[in-house]
């Protein structure tokens, strides 16, 4: 009488290809961790930076008196980029309705992890880069705060300028 006939050399291989499979899903899991931390770090960077001075009502208001918000026609603080980072030099349309294409005109657009993010104030749009200086956008729904938002280009060397875009 014998047993099941035994393959060591077929359970190494059955064992090391779980193995394998293992690592990839652990390096995939790694991967979307690092994206999901940078999305993070981007948005926070983005709503410090968009905080306007002094418009809290216990730190006063450089528009008026404590409390008061800025006129809706004030002009939105100067955004600007990380040194060697993509720069904007227009936005064309600068105006127009959710779900309208723009192009993005500039330099360093290319990014060298393949992420171009475009961002309508905090708001990030879908974006297509065909070269370093050209990118299009489509217009997403309009971000709280008012009509009127800086758009700006992040990529792996940093954030860009910002240049207006009006909602209609």
């Amino acid at each position: 009488m014998t047993g099941p006939a035994i393959d060591p050399a077929g359970a190494y291989q059955r064992l090391h290809a779980v193995r394998r499979r293992q690592r990839s899903w652990s390096v995939a899991l790694a991967a979307l961790a690092v994206i999901v931390v940078g999305l993070a770090a981007a948005t926070v960077a983005l709503t410090v930076a968009g905080h306007t001075q002094g418009s809290s009502p216990a730190q006063g208001s450089a528009h008026g008196s404590a409390g008061t918000a800025p006129p809706a026609t004030a002009p939105l603080p100067a955004v600007t980029g990380t040194p060697g980072g993509p720069t904007i030099t227009s936005v064309t349309p600068s105006q127009g309705s959710p779900g309208q294409t723009v192009t993005i005109a500039g330099s360093n657009l290319f990014s060298s992890n393949g992420q171009v993010l475009a961002y309508f104030g905090d708001v990030v749009a879908p974006t297509a880069c065909a070269s370093e200086s050209s990118c299009t956008a489509t217009v997403p729904p309009s971000a709280p705060g008012g009509n009127r938002v800086d758009v700006t280009v992040k990529t792996s060397a940093g954030s860009s300028n910002g240049e207006p875009f009006t909602y209609q």
